[in-house]
């Protein structure tokens, strides 16, 4: 399996980190790298920079729910797998 770059995307910071650090501990998942956003804007914009592999994405978020930013990923990147907390 080739290393996956994974964005993680939740506004509760001890949900995210807790979702990194698992991640990172996953000895059969190789990380290329692994980045964290805390709504869908900042989803947005760490996308358009690092073109993750892989989109963890919760759905309701404060700034930019993570649906509309789904919706902005499957127009601008379709190649970005999102999977939907």
């Amino acid at each position: 399996m080739n290393p996956l770059s994974v964005l993680v995307v939740d506004d509760e910071p001890l949900i995210r980190g807790g979702i990194c650090a698992l991640l990172r501990n996953a000895a059969e998942l190789p990380l290329a790298s692994l980045k964290e956003a805390a709504d869908g804007e900042q989803a947005l914009l760490v996308c358009a920079a690092e073109r993750p592999d892989v989109v963890l994405m919760d759905l309701r978020m404060p700034r930019g729910s993570g649906i509309e930013a789904i919706a902005v990923l499957s127009r601008t990147q379709p190649e970005i797998r999102v999977l939907a907390l």
